[in-house]
């Protein structure tokens, strides 16, 4: 009888020792469960933050080439301003010149009428 006892006593002991490790166990099933969830999770939210990544690269090096196309543009912009400039310029020197000449050929012209023109009055002597 107290083999009997004793088995019971050990039995239980043995079902109880079970059931904490059955437990133990769930726990740490439900907690590697979770940990899975947030692993995978966070392999979800890699994934998109490297689409993104990518994206913002496409869109750096497509600002690149614009702000290159940009530059090129303000270049030739500033080449023609030089070009307008230089233009105006010569248009300023040759008006100059053109109202120069005019004012020399009136001047000519005045001076030659003046010499070949006859004397109206009387010289003294």
């Amino acid at each position: 009888m107290e083999t009997l006892f004793q088995e019971k006593i050990e039995a239980n002991l043995q079902s109880l020792i079970v059931t904490r490790m059955i437990h133990e166990m769930q726990e740490t099933s439900e907690s590697q469960i979770a940990l899975l969830e947030e692993q995978s999770s966070l392999v979800e939210d890699q994934a998109q933050i490297m689409i993104r990544l990518r994206e913002s690269e496409n869109k750096a090096i497509l600002l690149t080439s614009k702000a290159e196309e940009l530059e090129a543009s303000c270049r030739e912009l500033l080449g023609t301003d030089e070009l307008l400039k230089l233009q105006k310029q010569v248009c300023k020197v040759t008006m100059c010149s053109l109202v120069q000449i005019v004012l020399l050929c009136i001047a000519f012209g005045l001076f030659v009428m003046h010499i070949l023109s006859p004397s109206i009055g009387v010289v003294p002597t």
